[in-house]
């Protein structure tokens, strides 16, 4: 027994001190390393003391991808609160950048808000959080070396204490990191064929010929006809080459179509429940983070999620993590599914975006919750 006791105290100690080993060298490597990407900072904005200031973070879908420039969702609404306030100075200042994740929209606004100054933040991330995992460990150092968030002069419940205390460990954002990498490397994900009209014509095309080739050219010539169908096509694409993922998005690469790799993921993410909730756990922690900075330097924060279709887990954790922290939050994909029918959302919805009419609509929409919010702040 004794023995026993001994083996399992030792197995104790030595996790122990390989975690805080572990720990202690994070802390240190992250004194010098450095975000990935460089970002949009804006070091001589045009700002007018009376003005009032609305910043804009997050991906591609705040620069306006799919949109004619100067018309995306953000331009959109600045246009709509000017004839809404005409007697107010109302200045946007754009600074997403495509393809970052929320720790990287972090940044975004570290780099920037000392110029800008802003009154408001608009939102807009999490999409790329499954297959973008840069930036984690700066992005709550960064946080940390620009406000006293974890040891605030308010009373503090306890058990807030040691639930930001563990937020502070590198080892748990590492833990989440390799949690991501391993399982879904490793991990063999079955993905399901799609049963709907395009794989019936694809499924008809290829019993009919038994050409491989011919049903290959009906899944490229007829995708645009279909709302999910670029999901649907790497799908069945795959099927036509027997589950060889390499030779199919070398093939899909000939016929011009692009980030594949990114489908690929999305489909192979969203399919595995462990995956999403480390990239969701993340994007709760980024967004904690960005509601405690904008309370201690008094900004009014605002939360969008996606319109989009094809990522209802996402829809879900932004939901679930608007409820917990009780920010403003801006529902686009509910907004779409009470105004927009099933058929001109196929119109409106591109590759992985929408059109300017959707960004018009998503204008419309985070118009009417700026409108309540501009309300209330008094001209100076």
């Amino acid at each position: 027994m004794k023995r026993i006791l001994y083996i399992l105290c030792s197995s104790l100690l030595i996790v122990t001190i390989f975690l805080l080993s572990l720990e202690t060298l994070l802390q240190i490597s992250s004194l010098v390393y450095t975000k990935s990407r460089k970002y949009i900072i804006n070091n001589n904005p045009n700002i007018q003391a009376h003005a009032l200031r609305i910043m804009f973070i997050g991906d591609s879908w705040t620069t306006g991808s799919d949109a004619p420039i100067g018309s995306g969702y953000m331009q959109l609404t600045l246009k709509n609160l000017r004839l809404i306030y005409p007697d107010r100075d109302i200045q946007g200042y754009n600074f997403a950048y495509g393809s970052t994740n929320s720790s990287q929209a972090i940044h975004q606004l570290l780099d920037n808000y000392h110029n800008i100054k802003p009154n408001i933040l608009v939102i807009l991330t999490g999409i790329n959080n499954g297959w973008n995992t840069q930036d984690v460990i700066t992005a709550s150092k960064r946080i940390r070396n620009e406000i006293n968030i974890y040891n605030k002069e308010e009373a503090v419940q306890f058990y807030e204490k040691i639930i930001n205390y563990f937020r502070k460990l590198k080892t748990k954002k590492l833990y989440n990191l390799i949690l991501y990498n391993i399982v879904y490397k490793a991990q063999e994900i079955k993905i399901p064929l799609p049963a709907n009209e395009y794989a019936t014509g694809y499924y008809q095309v290829f019993d009919s010929t038994r050409d491989p080739e011919k049903a290959r050219l009906y899944l490229i010539d007829n995708y645009k006809k279909h709302t999910e169908n670029y999901n649907d096509l790497y799908k069945l694409m795959l099927h036509s080459f027997g589950g060889n993922i390499r030779v199919t998005l070398d093939y899909l690469k000939t016929k011009d179509f692009l980030r594949l790799d990114l489908i690929k993921n999305s489909i192979d993410i969203y399919g595995n429940e462990k995956i999403q909730n480390s990239a969701f756990e993340i994007l709760e922690d980024n967004l904690l983070d960005l509601q405690l900075i904008c309370k201690q330097k008094d900004i009014i924060m605002v939360v969008q999620n996606y319109p989009y279709l094809k990522f209802p887990q996402l829809l879900r954790a932004l939901n679930k993590i608007a409820n917990k922290l009780k920010f403003n939050y801006v529902d686009h994909y509910g907004y779409f599914a009470s105004n927009i029918s099933y058929e001109k959302w196929k119109q409106i919805s591109t590759m992985s975006h929408v059109n300017y009419e959707g960004h018009r609509y998503m204008a419309d929409n985070l118009t009417v919750a700026l409108k309540n919010i501009i309300k209330k702040i008094p001209t100076k």
